[in-house]
C-alpha cells in the first residue's frame, strides 16, 4: 500500500464497502492504530482462533479482490498487484485488532472510526431505501428520451444526483460502466482517418457514392444571413451499417439535426468499393 493513505484519519477515511459492510484493508488498519502491517498480520496469525471468517473478517481471492483493488486504487491507495489473497477486516475485526494491540492510540481511533467510519453503513442504507423509488423515475425517464444501455443509466445518475444530491454510480464504486458488445462507431471523420487519411467531406462524397447514404439541403439563418447546409442520410442498404444519434441542435424548421455515425464493418465495403466499384448500395 502506498504512502498516500497516511493522510487519512477516521474522519475523513473514504468509505470501501464488501457485501454491504465498511471495511478497511490491513495497511489501512495499521497507520490509523500507529503501527504497521506486519504487526497486523503476525497479530492475526497467533490470534487466529479469536477471529471468525465473515464476522471479523473476509479473505479475498479473485473477482473479488479486483473488485476490492479498483475500489482502493480510487482512494489514492493501492493493493499491489502481486497479492492473489488479501484480508479485510469488519468493525468487529478492528475491534479485536485494538484489543490485541492495547495502546491507547489503538482505542482512541477505534472509537472515532465507530463514529466516523463504520456508523456510515446504517446511514448509507437509509439513504438508499429513499434513493431506490427516484432511481426507478430516474431510469425510466431517461429511456422515455430515448436513452437506452449505459446512457440511459448514466443520465438518469445525473437526474438523481441533481434532485437528492446522491451519486448512485460513485457510491456502488462504479467510474465506468461496461460497454455492451456493440460494433465501434466511427464520426465521417475518424472513418476517414482509417480509409488513408481523407476528409470528411471526401468520406461523406464516397458513402454517397457507393451507395450507403444519401444528401440533401437545409437552410440556417444567423444574423440575417442564410446559409445552405449539406446534410446526410443513410440510404435502406446503408442503415445497418449506422446508427443515427440525436444532438442538440435543430434545423431551421424545429427538427432535430441528427449525427450519423458509421459501423466499423462499413470500412471493408468501402475499401472494395474503391478498388472495383462494388458496393450492397448500388445495382449490378
Amino acid at each position: 500500500m502506498e504512502n498516500a493513505i497516511q493522510k487519512y484519519t477516521p474522519e475523513n477515511l473514504p468509505l470501501i464497502t464488501y457485501k454491504d459492510k465498511p471495511v478497511v484493508t490491513t495497511e489501512m488498519l495499521a497507520v490509523l492504530y500507529g503501527t504497521d502491517p506486519t504487526n497486523i498480520r503476525k497479530n492475526f496469525s497467533k490470534n487466529s482462533e479469536r477471529f471468525i471468517e465473515g464476522k471479523h473478517f473476509f479473505k479475498l481471492e479473485g473477482d473479488d479482490l479486483q473488485a476490492i483493488r479498483e475500489r482502493v486504487t480510487e482512494s489514492n491507495a493501492q493493493i499491489s498487484t502481486k497479492t492473489r489473497v488479501l484480508n479485510i477486516w469488519t468493525e468487529r475485526g478492528a475491534a479485536r485488532h485494538a484489543k490485541i494491540l492495547e495502546t491507547d492510540q489503538a482505542w482512541e481511533v477505534f472509537e472515532k472510526l465507530e463514529d466516523f467510519y463504520f456508523g456510515k453503513q446504517d446511514t448509507c442504507s437509509i439513504e438508499l431505501q429513499g434513493i431506490v423509488p427516484v432511481a426507478e423515475s430516474a431510469m425510466k425517464l431517461a429511456g422515455l428520451l430515448g436513452f437506452s444501455d449505459n446512457q440511459q443509466r448514466f443520465f438518469a445518475n445525473e437526474l438523481i444526483k441533481k434532485e437528492t444530491g446522491f451519486d448512485l454510480l460513485e457510491k456502488m464504486g462504479a467510474t465506468a460502466l461496461i460497454a455492451p458488445d456493440k460494433e465501434t462507431l466511427l464520426t465521417p471523420t475518424e472513418l476517414g482517418e482509417q480509409l488513408g487519411g481523407m476528409s470528411p467531406r471526401e468520406t461523406n462524397n464516397l458513402l454517397e457514392l457507393s451507395g450507403l447514404q444519401t444528401s440533401w439541403y437545409s437552410t440556417s439563418e444567423k444574423n440575417g444571413k442564410k446559409k445552405k447546409i449539406k446534410n446526410w442520410q443513410p440510404t435502406d442498404i446503408g442503415a445497418p451499417f449506422c446508427e443515427m444519434l440525436d444532438t442538440k441542435k435543430q434545423h431551421s424548421d424545429g427538427t432535430m439535426v441528427k449525427q450519423v455515425k458509421w459501423k466499423h464493418s462499413v470500412i471493408q465495403i468501402l475499401e472494395q468499393f474503391q478498388q472495383n466499384g462494388k458496393s450492397p448500395g448500388l445495382k449490378e
